[in-house]
């Protein structure tokens, strides 16, 4: 059957609205703000992510954090302090018997009426049935959907029981924790179930803890934008919320767009929980991302992790206005194909994915080299560094925050090293020692232009491929309906958003098109 129909491409829009209302709350940060979304709503995915937002104090880590988060549904956010995993269960804890069944009510029955008893001998049996329940019982804290912001480091303890979580190495860890609720002492078998995405505020030096290397290696890690252009304009915005009477609000904040972007969220969330399948995306272009992805060491597995969950999410989240994949046996699920506006949204917002926070890279750039470059021998002291950095940026900083904030955590890593000064002993003389390996990603796209090119059949053959390798699982089968092009049972169409076919030889060119392309279709009635 020949086509006379065509469809056209729409641009996503979810994210750009919701993105352009943060722009009007974080000055100059908007990709940070789309970082902190994005790991935000990974939390209702079976792939949740974790963000490290690492620099100096007073650089807009928590503001950047809290005002991306409080449009998101109060009850799937926990804003935390530096606590321990002790302060975790017992603030968020549940008291469930052997069967994961909460006895919270049971125990509150019983204590109301042994408050109430004024008889001793049943206040004794009340007292006796309460530890009768305690007994087996056991602390959980579900944390799937909940997104755990820390507004500075957590605990080194809470972090070290949080690692198998933050890896996504067990659905569960168990460990015991005393219950000091009552008189007596309990030690609990403390159960925390599920995935959260994990956001951390930190201006500390991690790197000197034994296991950071490890724990760092589970984030995405970003900086905020340290220009003072970005000062000035936040000081015009403070100006403004502390001098502007209550009815003219909405000269600095849109309220009605702000509850809207409230709702698009809830949207969004109800989407992403409702499918909640890891298997739901189809990316035809993976084996090539895979090929051009760093692949030196073995950290750099949870690069290519990080970089397909974020793929995914987008996809996801965008997924109204993407082809999907369906196998006609298994007509109730659509599986979303990835396209290359998800690719590209992903590799920008992974930036450079080194496990130097983005700050650090940007000192040595801008600061470290240019001074070094200035100097005969190479070797600099932290007020040439200071002087430097005023120089650049244009605001002051010491030279022992210059020392603790960017030489101590570069050292740990062995970018620079340095010797006493002959001179004077106190001094202490840096260089640079290594260089940053620069991973951005900016060529995975031509990787995939190019390869297309040469492979004008590559998504053709990919679905065939996928056909040939079908497995129903537990799918409905449903064989009602069938295509006057395609009946075989076995097919697998690629359909455009509306649920039309695409011929197969026309997806790819469609997949890698932008908003407004065109493509034919074969209109389907169901």
């Amino acid at each position: 059957m020949s086509s006379d129909y065509t469809y056209t491409k729409q641009e996503d829009s979810v994210i750009k609205r919701i993105i352009n209302y943060l722009n009007t709350q974080i000055m100059d940060d908007s990709k940070l703000a789309k970082t902190i979304l994005m790991v935000g709503l990974s939390a209702y995915t079976s792939k949740p992510l974790n963000l490290m937002i690492n620099a100096p104090f007073s650089e807009g880590k928590t503001y950047s954090a809290m005002q991306v988060l409080n449009q998101f549904p109060r009850k799937d956010v926990l804003f935390l302090g530096g606590m321990s995993p002790t302060a975790l269960v017992h603030e968020q804890g549940t008291f469930v018997d052997e069967d994961n069944t909460s006895i919270e009510e049971r125990l509150t029955e019983i204590h109301q009426k042994i408050t109430k008893c004024k008889d001793n001998k049943e206040k004794q049996e009340l007292e006796e049935q309460r530890r009768s329940i305690l007994k087996n019982s056991k602390n959980l804290v579900d944390l799937k959907g909940k997104i755990l912001v820390f507004l500075d480091t957590p605990n080194w303890e809470l972090w070290r029981k949080l690692k198998p979580i933050l890896s996504h190495d067990k659905e569960e860890i168990e460990f015991k924790v005393t219950d000091k609720k009552s008189n007596s002492l309990y030690t609990k078998s403390t159960i925390i179930s599920g995935w959260p995405a994990v956001i951390c505020c930190s201006a500390k030096n991690e790197e000197m803890y034994q296991d950071w290397e490890e724990i760092q290696s589970r984030f995405l890690i970003k900086s905020p934008n340290t220009d003072v252009t970005k000062y000035k304009k936040a000081n015009h915005l403070i100006a403004l919320k502390y001098s502007t009477p209550g009815f003219a609000k909405a000269k600095y904040n849109n309220e009605e767009e702000r509850d809207n972007v409230r709702y698009i969220i809830e949207q969004i969330k109800d989407r992403l929980v409702q499918v909640r399948d890891p298997d739901i995306c189809f990316n035809p272009f993976n084996q090539i991302i895979a090929e051009a992805l760093p692949s030196n060491e073995g950290s750099t597995m949870r690069i290519t992790e990080k970089f397909f969950a974020l793929c995914d999410l987008e996809t996801q989240i965008n997924g109204e206005n993407r082809c999907k994949l369906q196998n006609e046996r298994c007509v109730s699920i659509e599986y979303l194909i990835t396209d290359i506006a998800d690719i590209e949204n992903t590799i920008e917002l992974l930036d450079n994915p080194t496990a130097l926070p983005p700050d650090k890279v940007k000192f040595v750039n801008n600061i470290l080299k240019p001074a070094i470059a200035e100097v005969l021998d190479g070797y600099i002291t932290t007020a040439i560094l200071a002087e430097k950095y005023k120089k650049v940026y244009g605001k002051p900083i010491t030279p022992k925050k210059i020392l603790e904030s960017y030489l101590k955590p570069l050292e740990s890593v062995g970018i620079i090293e340095w010797k006493e000064d002959t001179n004077d002993r106190r001094v202490h003389l840096y260089r640079l020692a290594s260089e940053i390996r620069d991973n951005t990603f900016d060529y995975i796209k031509s990787k995939i232009i190019d390869y297309s090119k040469n492979n004008p059949s590559h998504v053709e053959s990919y679905v065939e491929e996928l056909a040939d390798n079908s497995s129903m699982g537990p799918c409905r089968y449903d064989t009602s309906w069938r295509s006057v092009e395609h009946p075989t049972i076995d097919n697998v169409y690629i359909l455009d958003p509306e649920g039309n076919i695409i011929p197969r030889d026309k997806a790819q060119s469609f997949l890698l098109s932008g908003p407004g392309a065109q493509t034919n279709i074969i209109p389907c009635h169901r």
